[in-house]
């Protein structure tokens, strides 16, 4: 049974009052609540209106604002604080990495659920799906079927990178904030799929603002568009913009499309469908989700409404796992949702179509346009669960620590402030061009500059991207002064070769310039000179 208890005297003592962001007022859940519009320590929604005020800073201000960091983490104590961070004990990591898995396979479910309910309707001709589908966003080259190599900016271009985020609304405290950011990514060519977590404290500089959480960077984004008199939409695609640069230039990953969905829009799609049927797997008893009552869900089959389901997905702190607890529960309600959406009773009935229609073109917002939408489709549903690739900063390598800047607890790199290297890198070697790996060209590195360590260097990061280094040596000689690459294949790996070359800014050459190379029969061999300025 589904119950709102009031707290007992006692109950009500002990019950810590960690809000987690959740809605505090009016009587949308269940009448004769009472709501407190306490804000949690962490939220920035009262916060972003005094940082808009402060957009006119000079640079020595804005650099000025890594140095409040707390003083154990200047001198190099790590405080590896893992709750503090949405993340299990480091002493669960087994059932971490598990859960956590679960947790990026349910971003992706919800972009099948997008993908599969939008992509169905826009087959029935429903305008609705094209007001939210707009085709604005830069573009994936990665949806052609056959593409110019000369096109590809270089690695990482063979992929389609779509950015999810999840914010509260209108009616959430601090509802603007991005609090769930997941970068969808697809390898088209590989039917492969990854989804990267990005932490909501992350804390970055925001081109063009200053020193923030992450989740913050839309919202500034977006006021500072409103401040200079732009409209709705331009506002919010100023919001879209700076996120979107922050993310590609910390994590390095470039954004190709995103899609938004708040808090109504999952609320309102169950609703429309008549409610979800979830067989709950054991008991949820949460004392701090709200501040008068308590949530009391027995194991058993329950259907949920919209504003109940919410509940249910988002309650954590009395949970044996935390978060990985709801994340397990996001993807039960999800695949109900999916399979009720999908189920010939809804398909079947106008007003239920229409519901849905209604909640997805009120609270659901996107760059891809109804052609990527479908193309994007055809791709996701092909890919198996074996080959989706879990991705996080604190998983199998811890990247990310905790620390403190003034009084806020900020997520930080854990090589140091502002220094995204190493984060970078993983980034790199877990989202492999397409290309690079259809194609799975060997790669010889020779070091012909006279510089120790070259080579080394070169090919560390060409492996970072995912190329397949076989050997690494001296040249016969080391008089090189610029940086060759011959292509053994005749032209038969074009992809490989087009970013090779735009890597080191050479044009490859078929056949050996200089005697004594003839014997490396990679697929490319790279001979660095003295002038190579790429590492």
């Amino acid at each position: 049974m589904f119950k709102y208890r009031k707290h007992s005297t006692t109950e009500a003592d002990n019950a810590q009052r960690s809000l987690d962001g959740f809605a505090r007022s009016g009587n949308k859940y269940t009448e004769g609540f009472k709501y407190n519009n306490r804000q949690s320590n962490l939220d920035l929604s009262g916060k972003v209106d005094d940082e808009q005020k402060k957009q006119h800073r000079t640079d020595e201000q804005q650099e000025a604002s890594f140095p409040g960091l707390s003083v154990a983490f200047q001198q190099g104590k790590t405080m590896i604080d893992l709750e503090g961070i949405d993340e299990a004990p480091r002493k669960k990591h087994k059932k971490r990495r598990r859960f956590g898995k679960l947790f990026k396979r349910l971003a992706l479910a919800s972009t099948v659920i997008v993908l599969s309910t939008a992509g169905y309707l826009t087959y029935k001709g429903l305008s609705t799906v094209r007001t939210v589908f707009k085709g604005n966003g830069d573009g994936s080259l990665a949806l052609n079927q056959n593409i110019d190599p000369s096109l590809l900016k270089g690695e990482g271009d063979g992929r389609i990178n779509i950015m999810l985020l999840g914010k509260g609304g209108e009616t959430h405290p601090g509802g603007e904030l991005t609090d769930s950011m997941i970068i969808a990514s697809i390898d088209p060519f590989n039917k492969k799929a990854a989804l990267l977590s990005i932490p909501r404290d992350l804390y970055v500089n925001v081109p063009g603002f200053w020193s923030m959480k992450i989740n913050a960077a839309y919202v500034s984004g977006k006021q500072k568009a409103y401040d200079q008199g732009l409209n709705d939409d331009q506002a919010e695609a100023a919001g879209i913009k700076t996120l979107e640069e922050t993310i590609e230039t910390y994590i390095g990953v470039p954004i190709h499309y995103y899609i938004m969905i708040d808090f109504l829009a999952f609320e309102d799609a169950v609703d429309a469908v008549g409610g979800v049927t979830v067989d709950v797997k054991s008991r949820v008893y949460d004392t701090n989700f709200l501040p008068t009552y308590l949530l009391d869900i027995q194991p058993g089959p329950h259907k949920f409404t919209g504003p109940e389901v919410l509940f249910y997905v988002r309650s954590r702190y009395t949970s044996p796992r935390g978060d990985f607890d709801r994340a397990q529960r996001q993807r039960e309600v999800l695949l109900a949702l999916k399979d009720k959406i999908l189920s010939a009773g809804t398909f079947a009935n106008p007003l239920k179509i229409s519901g849905l229609l209604d909640s997805i073109g009120k609270n659901v917002h996107s760059s891809l346009s109804v052609d990527e939408l479908l193309a994007v489709y055809n791709i996701v549903k092909d890919v198996q669960p074996a080959d989706i690739k879990s991705l996080s900063f604190v998983d199998d390598t811890l990247l990310v620590t905790t620390g403190y800047v003034g009084d806020q607890s900020v997520v930080l790199p854990l090589a140091g402030p502002n220094d995204f290297s190493q984060i970078q890198e993983y980034v790199r070697s877990n989202l492999v061009d397409g290309f690079i790996t259809k194609e799975a060209a060997t790669i010889t590195v020779l070091n012909g500059s006279g510089y120790v360590g070259k080579a080394s260097t070169a090919t560390k990061m060409l492996q970072s991207y995912g190329y397949n280094v076989t050997q690494t040596a001296d040249a016969p000689t080391s008089d090189y002064l610029d940086t060759i690459i011959i292509d053994n294949t005749n032209d038969q790996k074009p992809y490989t070769r087009s970013y090779l070359e735009k890597r080191f800014g050479v044009t490859a050459v078929d056949k050996s310039p200089k005697p004594g190379l003839e014997a490396y029969q990679s697929d490319f061999v790279i001979i660095l000179g003295a002038n190579e300025k790429s590492i």
